[in-house]
Formats: C-alpha cells, structure tokens, sequence
C-alpha cells in the first residue's frame, strides 16, 4: 500500500473489474470521512497475472511494483510506471 499526501490511496486487490489476479488499485479521498470508488491503473500496468509489492516515489508521479507476468524474467520482477499526461506509462 502506498498514500500520497493522505488524498490518493494505491492497493492491490483481486476485487471484480480487475485484469485478472492481483491488480493495481487507486482511489482519491473525497472529503475527511469519504473515500471516492477504486479505479484500476489499467491495462499499461495489470495483466492477467499478479501485480503486487506496490511503492509510490516521493515524486508522487513514479509507482514501482513487482509482477509475476512473461515479461519479468522469472517469478517476481520489479517494474516502473509514471504518471504523464494524464495516463500510466508502460510499465
């Protein structure tokens, strides 16, 4: 899990509207009790496979995660996003 500056919240979870296995997870507090609905990081970052071991950078832009996906070279791998324009890089 990782919070940047309390208002925007990254998880993993294998909850429905996923990818497949464990995806990647955002979501943006509302107000100080509320919470707004979990948006998946889509499909620049989650596969089918597991994502998971997630760490937002100070920066608040860079997330770094390991995946067990074919492009990791075996098992567990750590990978790189950042947010640009709007969007997730390809990891």
């Amino acid at each position: 899990m990782s919070i940047l500056n309390g208002k925007k919240y990254f998880f993993t979870s294998e909850r429905n509207g996923g990818f497949g296995g464990s995806d990647i997870w955002t979501v943006e507090k509302v107000n100080k009790k509320e919470w707004g609905k979990p948006v998946n990081l889509g499909a620049e970052v989650n596969t089918i496979y597991d994502e998971a071991g997630i760490f937002l950078a100070p920066d608040g832009k860079t997330l770094f995660f390991c995946s067990n996906s074919p492009e990791s070279m075996g098992s567990y791998d750590v990978f790189k996003t950042e947010f640009k324009n709007g969007a997730w890089t390809k990891a």
